[in-house]
């Protein structure tokens, strides 16, 4: 029945050409698919016979979700400055929180714990996770336990916090957050604080 007609995928609803198709009609994956990237397709198959006659179908694929992608954190604020020669009690506190690309069942809630084979700043830095924190999707709170002076040689400008973050489903991912110490001269405008203190920093 098939040796009838040749088969084809329009492409225009394959751009990234993922997909192929053989002359028995059977479709195929072609290239790896990821859910976070393209979610669901709608495939034009094309059929057409010796005339040229053509006909179409509309096919509809769509990806259900592994567990491939590890928790990612951020800081509230986006940058976690804590300025120098401050009292601790003057200082806020900073906020680690978590997202995941993958769909809920594989998200929240998050297990957050220090990587303590990496963690350096113990005596400068406390960083206590919250079952709770962020909706009850978990966070960490770091505070400052010192006045900063940010030219002295111990701990530095930025201090990073290395990370173990698991999901629900226990997918692990290791990464860090950093914290910045701050230039009393940037805290003095504190409109244009951010902008000076992150240019401080990385210049």
């Amino acid at each position: 029945m098939y040796n009838w007609f040749r088969f084809r995928i329009n492409r225009q609803s394959d751009p990234k050409r993922q997909f192929t198709i053989d002359q028995d009609g059977t479709l195929r994956v072609a290239q790896r698919l990821d859910r976070e990237d393209i979610s669901s397709y709608k495939l034009i198959i094309e059929a057409f016979d010796a005339a040229g006659n053509v006909g179409t179908q509309l096919v509809a694929v769509y990806l259900r979700d592994v567990n491939d992608n590890g928790p990612e954190p951020y800081t509230v604020p986006k940058y976690c400055v804590f300025p120098e020669n401050t009292p601790v009690n003057q200082q806020g506190t900073c906020e680690i929180r978590c997202t995941d690309k993958d769909s809920p069942e594989y998200g929240p809630p998050f297990n957050m714990q220090l990587d303590q084979s990496k963690w350096k700043y113990g005596e400068y830095l406390s960083v206590t996770f919250d079952a709770h924190g962020d909706g009850g999707n978990g966070s960490m709170t770091i505070r400052p336990l010192v006045v900063f002076d940010r030219e002295a040689a111990n701990p530095g400008k930025i201090l990073e916090i290395p990370l173990i973050l698991t999901d629900r489903a226990d997918k692990t991912n290791h990464a860090s957050v950093h914290v910045i110490i701050g230039d009393e001269v940037c805290v003095d405008g504190l409109g244009d604080f951010l902008e000076c203190e992150i240019s401080e920093v990385f210049t």
